[in-house]
Parts: structure tokens; sequence; C-alpha cells
């Protein structure tokens, strides 16, 4: 999860906030319906999330739902060669980053 506006020593131990900004979920075989049916709705529902990320190691592709000034949800994907921007949190992610190997 990435938070924004929580920095300073008395906030380094927490182990939990609940105001993220962005949520990303890495998919797996195992949990992947509970990610997409439970967790989304879940993720949706809370206030201070302006994006959710779901990573999707086994087809190397990303699917981002971003909320709008509305407060509505849009979704873009992108594989392994594309980039998806957030906005609100002023970042760009790349599928060259994301799935890299060393």
């Amino acid at each position: 999860t990435v938070y924004c506006g929580r920095s300073g020593p008395e906030n380094d131990k927490m182990k939990a906030f609940d105001d993220p900004k962005m949520v990303v979920e890495v998919l797996s075989p195992s949990t992947r319906t509970r990610d997409i049916e439970v967790k989304l709705p879940e993720y949706r529902a809370m206030e201070s999330i302006e994006a959710i990320l779901y990573v999707d190691p086994d087809d190397e592709s990303m699917h981002l739902e971003t909320r709008d000034s509305n407060r509505n949800w849009t979704v873009s994907s992108c594989g392994a060669a594309g980039e998806l921007t957030v906005d609100a949190l002023n970042l760009a992610l790349t599928g060259a980053e994301v799935f890299a190997r060393s």
C-alpha cells in the first residue's frame, strides 16, 4: 500500500494505516478469485484509496483502477511493454520496471 502525509518517527513502528492512497495486489493462482471478487469491492469502498493496481505475473499484465474527480472508477490495463499512470500520486509504472528480472 501507498500512504501520503504520514512521515515522522511517531509512525515508524506502525504496522498498518487505515487511509492508504493506493493498494497493489500481486495475483497468484491460489488467491486470484478472492483478490478480485472479495477484496476489490472492499478497496473501492475505502474513501482514501485513489488507485488499485493488480499485477499478474503469469501473463505479465497490470490492471489499474483509478478514482476520478467525480469519485468514479476508471480501468486501464497494459502488458510488460506498457505504462500506467496514477495522476493523483504523480506516479508512472512501467511494465518493464514491474516485471524486471535480475
